[in-house]
C-alpha cells in the first residue's frame, strides 16, 4: 500500500523535469556569434573592388581581415558580440574610410 502513495508524490516532480527538459530543447540551437557584410561604395556610389576590411574586437584583440568581392561585396563571419570598429584598407584612387559596427 506505500508503494503506491510513494509513486504518486514522486509522479509529479519527475512530470515537472521531463516538461521543463523538453522546453528546453529549443535553447540548444542558439548561437553565440554575429557577422557584418556590406559593400564598399566610394562617395560616387561606385564599388570599390579588392578592397581589405580588417575587423577587429576591441573587448578581446581578435583582429579579422577580408577581402572585397569584384562586386564590392564583403562577409566578415563568426564575430563574437561587442564594438567592433571596421577600415577599409585605402586602394591606388580611393581614401581609407572608418566605421563603427555594434555586432550582435
Amino acid at each position: 500500500m506505500n508503494r503506491g502513495v510513494g509513486a504518486r508524490i514522486l509522479r509529479g516532480p519527475v512530470l515537472l523535469f521531463a516538461i521543463l527538459a523538453l522546453c528546453a530543447l529549443p535553447a540548444f540551437g542558439q548561437i553565440d556569434r554575429g557577422a557584418i557584410v556590406g559593400r564598399v561604395m566610394d562617395t560616387s556610389g561606385g564599388v570599390v573592388p579588392k578592397a581589405t576590411i580588417t575587423v577587429t574586437n576591441k573587448a578581446t584583440g581578435v583582429v579579422m581581415t577580408v577581402p572585397v568581392n569584384d562586386a564590392g561585396e564583403y562577409q566578415v563571419l563568426a564575430l563574437i558580440p561587442g564594438r567592433i570598429p571596421s577600415r577599409r584598407a585605402p586602394t591606388a584612387s580611393r581614401a581609407c574610410c572608418a566605421t563603427t559596427s555594434y555586432c550582435t
